[in-house]
């Protein structure tokens, strides 16, 4: 049986997080909108099959949000659930809406919440079934030293050099560090983005499942008050909530199963601020990649990458997928690495320019893609 769609539209949110943790073991797809407007477009364009609505939105009323989609071809088998305080839904509720909808007071239990939206479904939602320790993975048993990233920025072929500075590049471009940034990057390596970033941030946070890793990164940090780094799997790392301003993890979700890999999500979204950003990048499987991947395998080049260190496959569309699912609003997508590392021998300048285009023109077919997702909610 098909998962069912579920809009959540509300501008609180808090209210918007709590709903989908509630959701979040069960076989659903979540989508989210802080506003009527909003909540109207997703709608038209994902046809969920339950819309649960704010009744008070800063644009307009949830029960008008309804009418309007009750009055759309496609919508007349949609199911509604309004929410509010009772006193508002008493006093400006038109009664035949009730009718129709089904109304859930606020503050509501997650038990409440999931009775409703099963009577609304007409079915019982089904649980996920995760298994508890992803399968084991050959990268697991491979020694990668702690230096790697900053020996492949600094002394490696060009190629290589290039290819991670072009993601500092990147960084620096599209997602700038301010003094009042609050900084988390997941995955930090040897810290080369970390040590770039606790000169300009108020804070930084690194977190790699390598204790190696993480040493380097505290050397090349050395001297800085405003970097904490710490040894974690994304599976036990804790994260307080509304903490950053901006996530940052490159070059991780490919080495992830996708239990990991919605785990990595829902903390980032949890542990960012209202308004706060998150940028993935990760290898495009619809590019030149998966041939790069083959030579480097076959060729011995690097430690094996298909199935072994690499088991996780994306392209920009089931990138974008994942964000939506997660409740991100994209703000910016593309991809870059298509040129300018194999012409890493020209000058920096030169190199530079043509980063700039791939940034800003390149659009699906670089070998790297990068998306930039805001958590919805500042006012």
């Amino acid at each position: 049986m098909t998962a069912p769609k579920i809009l959540i539209v509300d501008d609180n949110s808090a209210v918007i997080e709590s709903i989908s943790h509630a959701l979040s073991g069960f076989n659903c797809n979540v989508y989210s909108a802080t506003s009527g407007q909003e909540g109207l477009r997703l709608a038209l364009k994902e046809h969920p099959s339950l819309i649960i609505s704010d009744h008070l939105l800063p644009d307009f009323s949830g029960d008008r949000l309804i009418k309007k989609l009750r009055q759309t071809n496609g919508f007349k088998k949609t199911s509604y659930i309004l929410m509010g305080s009772k006193p508002i839904l008493d006093d400006a509720l038109p009664k035949d809406l009730t009718l129709r909808c089904s109304v859930l007071i606020k503050p509501f239990k997650a038990a409440d919440l999931l009775e409703v939206v099963e009577e609304r479904l007409g079915r019982p939602l089904s649980r996920k079934t995760i298994p508890s320790q992803p399968p084991e993975r050959e990268t697991e048993r491979i020694k990668i030293a702690g230096d790697y990233q900053f020996q492949a920025l600094h002394q490696g072929f060009f190629v290589q050099r290039i290819w991670h500075w072009n993601k500092l590049h990147l960084a620096a471009e599209k997602f700038p560090i301010t003094g009042n940034d609050k900084l988390l990057e997941i995955g930090c390596g040897s810290g080369n983005f970390l040590a770039w970033a606790a000169a300009k941030a108020e804070s930084v946070t690194g977190v790699d499942i390598s204790p190696d890793a993480v040493e380097f990164a505290r050397r090349q940090c050395a001297g800085r008050n405003n970097v904490q780094l710490m040894v974690s799997s994304v599976s036990d790392a804790r994260f307080a909530q509304n903490a950053y301003t901006k996530i940052i993890s490159q070059e991780v979700i490919e080495h992830l199963y996708r239990p990991e890999i919605d785990q990595l999500m829902a903390k980032a979204y949890r542990a960012l601020e209202p308004g706060g950003l998150f940028l993935i990048t990760t290898p495009n499987y619809r590019s030149l990649w998966p041939v790069i991947e083959w030579t480097m395998d076959h060729l011995h080049l690097a430690p094996a990458l298909a199935g072994c260190q690499h088991v996780s496959k994306f392209n920009r569309r089931s990138l974008r997928e994942l964000f939506a699912a997660h409740h991100f609003k994209i703000t910016e997508e593309g991809s870059f690495n298509s040129i300018s590392p194999w012409i890493g021998f020209l000058p920096t300048d030169i190199l530079k320019a043509i980063n700039q285009f791939e940034f800003n023109r390149l659009g699906r077919f670089g070998n790297l893609l990068y998306i930039i997702g805001e958590k919805p909610g500042k006012s």
